[in-house]
C-alpha cells in the first residue's frame, strides 16, 4: 500500500536524478558502462 510517507521518500530519492540534465545522465551512463566493460575484461 502506498502511504504519503512512501510517496515522499520515493520522490525525495529520485529528485536528484530528475534534476540532472539529460547530457549529464548520458555521460554518467557511459562512464558506468565503460567501467563495467573494463572490469569484465580484467576479471575472467
Amino acid at each position: 500500500m502506498l502511504t504519503p510517507e512512501n510517496i515522499h521518500l520515493n520522490s525525495f530519492m529520485f529528485e536528484p536524478i530528475l534534476d540532472m540534465s539529460l547530457l549529464h545522465l548520458y555521460d554518467l551512463y557511459q562512464e558506468v558502462k565503460n567501467l563495467l566493460i573494463k572490469n569484465a575484461v580484467i576479471t575472467p
